[in-house]
């Protein structure tokens, strides 16, 4: 019941709440087995999208549960908003459990070296929006080798937010650099001939300036 396409696309209250209510209850659980579960919904659904603190109900695992999360993080084969979740939940496992963040920072310190320039704006965001100063602090203390980087980039993003909530512009910063699904180039030769450049790249409009100071924006 939890994950069929009727209960998740109903907008019959009653069909869709005793599911978000099953989902609740998994993370207060948060056991590995009812971690199990939520990875699983979190993969098939747009969680953050369909449940009002989905990542809050998701961070009320259990440490030995983090993990699972930064499996999924891993996974390539998910869209990038589904992976900075899971890694947004390592990252408060983490936070919540200093046992966790040498683990973690390693995790993470991969994770940005590694990942597609959406999903390392997306988890850079998602840290942004989080607006209890103490777990900011943790996740510059234990995020060791790419703490500096990853407060030069929130830096960016605080000057590109301009005041808005932090969740409107999440939203609407993430769409900006991430295609739309189901989005393909004109022709191969377009995708050959136009490359999309890495965030610390020259612009290619010629400014002089990097991608992410400029065109990216």
């Amino acid at each position: 019941m939890l994950i069929t396409d009727e209960v998740w696309e109903t907008l019959d209250p009653d069909v869709f709440m005793p599911s978000i209510d099953a989902f609740r209850c998994l993370g207060m659980i948060g056991t590995v087995e009812a971690v199990k579960v939520l990875v699983d919904i979190g993969k098939k659904r747009d969680v953050n999208s369909l449940i009002e603190g989905a990542l809050a109900m998701m961070s009320a695992s259990r440490p030995e549960t983090a993990v699972l999360y930064m499996e999924a993080a891993q996974d390539a084969s998910l869209q990038a908003y589904k992976r900075s979740l899971f890694a947004a939940v390592a990252y408060e496992l983490a936070a919540q459990h200093p046992a966790l963040r040498a683990e973690v920072a390693a995790f993470y310190t991969n994770l940005l070296r590694t990942a597609p320039d959406e999903l390392a704006v997306r988890i850079m965001v998602e840290a942004a929006c989080i607006d209890d100063p103490q777990t900011q602090s943790a996740l510059d203390r234990f995020l060791t080798t790419s703490a500096e980087v990853l407060r030069e980039e929130r830096d960016e993003v605080a000057e590109a937010r301009k005041g808005r909530p932090w969740r409107e512009f999440a939203v609407s910063f993430a769409r900006a650099i991430e295609p739309p699904k189901g989005a393909v180039p004109t022709s191969v030769n377009e995708r050959a001939m136009k490359p999309k450049p890495g965030r610390n790249e020259a612009c290619p409009c010629g400014s002089g300036k990097k991608y992410k100071r400029c065109c990216l924006q």
